[in-house]
């Protein structure tokens, strides 16, 4: 019954309750009555007409329309539905976004502001935020979080009769099936007050335009203004979703320092400034897992009281990424967990028909976190995981909508411009491998990730040069092969796959990418092998040539040296990895200088390799290029050359004449003799660089009959070993290192044995004329 009917019915019995007591009182009492009226039955006739009479009259008016009355209550403040939200802390990290907030406000020129990106980055509280800045600044604020289209509309015409549109005209347009999108808007175009509104969480746009409509003509709800501004917090980041009105404030993850500031703000007593700016980086700057984490910590009862503990536990894997909530599938619960936020966007994917959402985005999960290659995401790869065929173009249409939603990244990478790339937020990998872990798929999916992985580099290196820069993509993928913490013969391959990759690094220079990866595998099997493994042992041997090639020769020199000693303890003096440890701290020794101390320890680990593993080793041969090399730098050229002569017709007749290692020497036998330039001396650098060359200074081959000259005509005497050598002339300071080496162009081809020489032209790595055969995780680049 309507409130009409209701009124009507409470008039009936006001007027026919008394009319029919005043009846029944006159019959009863009075004794002139009618005639008519003395027959009872006559007198229930009357009553009863009355009943019916009300009763209609009552049907009447409840079918007739209501009089148009205020839709809501005409108060001061706001109704408190469209309240925004008030912030329990200060804001950190989105000042840039705020200021442009603040600046549309005030004039929004016909545009409105959608902020987006991916769940858990904050665009809730940074849209509270600008709430909080327009009542300061004197806007009418207004606050609608989405639900529906039908919602989304009463709600703005709530906010246009709060604002002063006459609630009759709304009666009216709703009643005569009116425009009345074009009736709020008109009025809200002509306010009085400027006005801000906040459509919170509207991921699906399409969800508010009508049938046959296209939200970009902005014919619907969503639409500029030029008295106010309309302000939309949603996940999807794509312009064209949005239309040319749009202003897209994209949100990216906090900085190191703001995200500090959220965890100190939160958990002011948990720990150093330096301890919540690690924890920050080890939860890459995503406020919603930053906040979590501060809350847990500001937790009494927390076994977590510190921000060091915390991060200790995410790395030791004890604290999960995904939080134990029982009603964790409900979505309005799930939108503020970490983990289970962005299952909200995959599930709008695939109610989008991309049934490729959730695959794809595991797949990645099981990546490091660096750019993925494109060409990982094959059709083979997903067809083994989905146990169906897999289109390449429902591979990019994925793509394109778990861009659309925040989940995966492009990077810019300057040198893969042709070679795509994606990236997962380091979170959202972790979650994707411990809901991965959850259903009991890790190990299966792993396996496909992996012969992905060995596909995609063997094909790469393949390649040649063409293939270095998607064999340099591929390097922060290698330790995640899990053979490399499988079965020793697991182990043996993916060992040799990442020595593999190594390698070609080297050839192409690309001396950080190779430092990279040995750090990476070094400390991968160092966490789970232990420190004494011998397999851990050779990935830090590795390591340390890398560094060289880096240019970092003191670090190299101590991890030589601390390799060489637990070589010694775990494997004793006289094992083939020992010689090789002892070696490669000669070749550190003269990169520094210290000649004589070099070709002293080479020469005894010439000689305890060829007795240990033969004169025709491979092994035995590298220590007589490393011998050869601390012959010249001692001034013994012509036993220098005729050792390499050995060692070239030695590798000529055992591994022929094309191998690698023969190319080597033969190309460091032609080299000429190598003496050493006068301390200071220097000579111009690389054209157009304006630095001097401070590599040493190539003598000009001597010819067979002309005689040597005294030592003292070419050069000064040399600084016993150890001590302080000139610097440069032009630093003015004593030097005591080596002598820094011009970088390379990193496209540019290293020649086989170029960066080998015989003498300090550049660093030596103990591995001058050919390269180490691959043991364990030991592998070697030439």
């Amino acid at each position: 019954m309507s409130r009409t009917g209701a009124r009507a019915a409470i008039l009936g019995v006001v007027v026919a309750g008394p009319a029919v007591g005043i009846l029944i009182n006159y019959v009863a009492d009075t004794d002139s009555k009618p005639a008519f009226l003395a027959n009872p039955t006559v007198v229930w006739l009357i009553i009863v007409m009355i009943v019916l009479a009300t009763i209609c009259l009552t049907l009447f008016l409840d079918r007739a329309p209501d009089r148009p009355g205020p839709a809501y209550p005409r108060f001061g403040g706001v109704a408190a539905s469209l309240r925004p939200p008030a912030l329990d802390r200060e804001l950190h990290g989105r000042v840039d976004h705020l200021k442009r907030l603040r600046k549309l406000s005030r004039a929004p020129g016909g545009r409105f502001a959608v902020l987006c990106g991916a769940g858990g980055l904050g665009k809730t509280t940074t849209a509270a935020a600008a709430a909080k800045q327009a009542q300061a600044d004197g806007l009418a604020v207004f606050w609608v979080r989405h639900h529906s289209a039908a919602d989304l509309g009463a709600r703005l015409a709530e906010i246009a009769v709060s604002t002063g549109l006459k609630p009759d005209l709304v009666s009216r347009a709703q009643q005569s099936n009116a425009t009345l999108t074009e009736l709020v808007w008109g009025h809200l175009d002509h306010a009085k007050r400027p006005w801000l509104v906040v459509v919170d969480n509207l991921d699906r746009p399409q969800d508010v335009v009508d049938a046959g409509e296209i939200l970009t003509e902005y014919r619907g709800w969503i639409r500029p203004a030029r008295r106010g501004l309309l302000l939309i917090t949603s996940r999807d980041r794509h312009p064209d979703t949005w239309g040319t009105g749009a202003e897209l404030m994209e949100l990216r993850p906090l900085e190191d320092d703001a995200g500090c500031q959220v965890l100190t703000d939160i958990a002011p007593n948990a720990g150093t400034v330096a301890d919540a700016r690690e924890l920050s980086q080890r939860l890459g700057g995503l406020p919603l897992a930053l906040r979590a984490a501060g809350a847990m910590l500001n937790e009494p009862t927390s076994r977590f009281q510190s921000l060091a503990s915390y991060t200790r536990a995410l790395d030791d894997r004890t604290l999960p990424v995904l939080p134990d909530r029982p009603d964790a599938s409900d979505p309005a619960v799930a939108r503020m967990l970490v983990g289970y936020t962005w299952e909200l966007s995959l599930d709008q994917l695939e109610s989008e028909g991309m049934a490729l959402a959730r695959p794809i985005q595991r797949f990645l999960s099981l990546f490091a976190n660096a750019p993925v290659p494109r060409k990982l995401i094959a059709p083979a790869a997903l067809a083994e995981i989905v146990g169906h065929d897999v289109a390449a173009t429902a591979i990019d249409g994925t793509l394109a909508g778990l861009h659309r939603y925040g989940l995966i990244d492009v990077p810019a990478i300057a040198f893969t411009k042709d070679l795509p790339t994606v990236s997962v937020h380091l979170v959202v990998r972790e979650a994707g491998v411990a809901l991965l872990e959850k259903t009991g798929q890790l190990p299966a999916w792993r396996d496909v990730a992996d012969r992905a992985l060995t596909a995609h580099a063997v094909e790469s290196m393949a390649a040649g040069r063409a293939g270095w820069n998607a064999v340099e993509l591929l390097a922060p993928h290698i330790p995640m092969l899990t053979g490399l913490t499988d079965s020793d013969s697991a182990r043996a391959a993916a060992c040799a796959m990442a020595a593999k990759v190594a390698r070609v690094l080297g050839d192409a220079g690309r001396a950080q990418a190779r430092t990279d990866l040995a750090r990476l595998i070094q400390t991968r099997q160092a966490a789970v092998l232990g420190q004494d493994h011998p397999d851990t042992l050779s990935s830090a041997a590795e390591l340390a040539r890398a560094l060289i090639s880096l240019g970092r020769y003191q670090d190299a020199l101590d991890l030589e040296q601390r390799t060489l000693a637990h070589r010694e303890r775990v494997l004793g003096p006289d094992h083939p990895d020992t010689l090789t440890s002892r070696g490669d701290l000669a070749a550190a020794l003269i990169n520094f200088g210290r000649y004589d101390e070099a070709f002293t320890l080479a020469e005894a680990v010439a000689k305890a390799m060829a007795r240990v593993s033969g004169p025709e080793h491979p092994q035995t041969l590298l220590s007589r290029c490393d011998l050869a090399t601390a012959l010249g730098c001692v001034d013994r050229h012509e036993e220098a050359l005729a050792l390499r002569q050995d060692v070239l017709t030695i590798r000529e007749r055992v591994l022929g004449p094309d191998h690698r290692d023969t190319l080597a020497t033969r190309g460091n036998r032609r080299q000429p003799d190598l003496a050493r330039p006068p301390p200071g001396s220097t000579r111009p650098g690389p054209p157009g660089t304006g630095r001097p060359r401070t590599r040493p200074r190539r003598r000009a081959p001597r010819h067979p009959g002309q005689p040597r000259q005294p030592r003292e005509l070419t050069e000064p005497p040399r600084p016993p070993p150890g001590s302080t050598r000139h610097a440069p002339a032009h630093t003015g300071d004593p030097g005591t290192g080596p002598r820094p080496r011009p970088p390379r162009n990193r496209d540019q081809p290293q020649q086989p044995g170029s960066s080998r020489h015989d003498g300090p032209t550049g660093p030596v790595t103990g591995q001058s004329c050919g390269s180490r055969p691959s043991r364990g995780c030991g592998y070697t680049l030439q």
